[in-house]
């Protein structure tokens, strides 16, 4: 996550996990927490605060164990990215539905 402007109070990413609870593994990040949710299953990244023209980093792990209707498929991972978050500079709150492709495994099941 880059933030080219103002600094950025209670910022979270939160993605859907279309694969269930049992496909989430893990996530670490050194900026901020992430939580699993689940019902409906997703994960949350809890950036906090972030500063002008700052970068933060998570990552998350997701386990997959494809069937044989899958076959030729590339699994979602997540989907319905949304970034949400208060500009302290404007007053103002900021919230991102811009379309983020999916997170799709590489390659198909064979």
């Amino acid at each position: 996550m880059r933030n080219t402007t103002n600094a950025l109070i209670d910022a979270k990413v939160e993605a859907d996990l279309p694969l269930g609870g049992p496909s989430f593994v893990r996530g670490e990040t050194n900026d901020g927490s992430i939580d699993f949710l689940s019902g409906p299953y997703a994960v949350v990244w809890h950036i906090g605060t972030l500063a002008p023209h700052s970068v933060a980093a998570s990552y998350f792990i997701i386990s997959v164990t494809p069937s044989v209707a899958d076959r030729g498929k590339a699994p979602v991972l997540a989907n319905n990215v949304l970034f949400q978050g208060f500009d302290s500079f404007i007053n103002q709150s900021v919230l991102d539905e811009s379309p983020v492709g999916a997170a799709v495994a590489p390659g198909t099941v064979q």
